[in-house]
């Protein structure tokens, strides 16, 4: 595209817009379909200049559309400087970004005539398009930071100024095994995320953020280990350490008003730490039955282990 009045420092700045999307790695679909579509938008305004190179009209639309170049300009290279582990956390202030810009480039070229408004709603249909492949692709990005060794130690690095952020990951983490299938390869990707949140919890002591833990505890046994008057006690294995899964007995599937309150329940006990106070890391489901899962009591409950150890300072217990 050769350099006209009014234009050539728009171009200059798509130019370079063109270079920086080939380094972005988060939304980077929505930032070639912005960087293509502005280059539509300043060829058309090229063509309709160069027939009336006077037009005070077009004119100001290139200095406009030069604007929202350097907007795009600047954020754009602010977010390919971002490392893999930025990028995924700032994910929602990017998508925001990239919604406010679409919108600035389609309003700018119905305003000055450069588009049609059939032209403006198939570039809508392509920008959500490019967001749903964008959106596909967190998902591979995750699974991929879960087995790179240095993507782990940038969210480990985080435990003590953003502990929040851990979190974060931590939440999508569960996400994705909640939405792995049962086919080989979603199996696989079940694995590399147990393994990848197995070491950010142990490593960081931060509990993942969703209590509902189906698709991550594994339950070992065909019968429960332990009997009490209204629940069954199971053996299991939650991020490679043994727990404890409770089921209270002659309980079906939960009303959606039960279930409500119980997970209020939960939450407020996950939230609970005290010494004397059982620890509740979260609940899981096996076919309609809610379990919930502790840390593995070896000495079983009080009055076993009093059983057991007879010598055993009472009052102190």
């Amino acid at each position: 595209m050769a350099e006209i009045p009014g234009l050539g420092a728009a171009i200059s700045t798509v130019t370079q817009i063109y270079k920086i999307t080939e380094t972005i790695r988060i939304h980077k679909e929505q930032c070639i379909h912005l960087r293509d579509r502005a280059n539509k938008l300043l060829t058309t305004l090229q063509e309709s200049l160069d027939k009336e190179p006077d037009n005070e009209e077009m004119r100001r639309a290139a200095d406009e559309m030069d604007l929202i170049l350097r907007r795009i300009h600047k954020r754009m290279s602010e977010w390919a400087a971002l490392g893999r582990v930025k990028g995924f956390l700032k994910q929602s202030d990017i998508s925001r970004d990239l919604d406010m810009f679409e919108k600035d480039l389609g309003m700018a070229g119905l305003r000055f005539s450069i588009t049609s408004m059939i032209e403006f709603n198939r570039a809508q249909n392509l920008f959500r398009a490019s967001q749903a492949r964008d959106n596909a692709q967190l998902s591979v990005m995750i699974r991929s930071m879960m087995t790179n060794r240095e993507d782990i130690d940038d969210i480990m690095e985080l435990k003590n100024g953003e502990p929040e952020a851990v979190e974060t990951i931590m939440e999508s983490v569960q996400n994705e095994l909640a939405s792995s299938g049962n086919s080989e390869k979603g199996r696989q990707d079940q694995l590399a995320l147990q393994k990848g949140l197995t070491e950010l919890r142990q490593k960081t002591g931060i509990l993942p953020p969703l209590a509902n833990l189906t698709g991550e505890v594994k339950r070992i046994g065909d019968f429960p280990v332990a009997r009490g008057h209204f629940a069954d006690i199971w053996q299991g294995e939650w991020l490679g350490e043994k727990v404890a899964l409770k089921s209270l007995r002659n309980v079906g599937q939960l009303d959606e008003a039960t279930e409500k309150k119980f997970n209020k329940e939960v939450a407020i006990w996950r939230r609970l730490q005290h010494p004397h106070v059982a620890k509740l890391y979260g609940i899981c489901y096996f076919g309609p039955f809610v379990y919930m899962i502790s840390p593995w009591a070896q000495n079983k409950d009080a009055f076993s282990y009093l059983v057991a150890n007879r010598e055993a300072d009472r009052v102190k217990l």
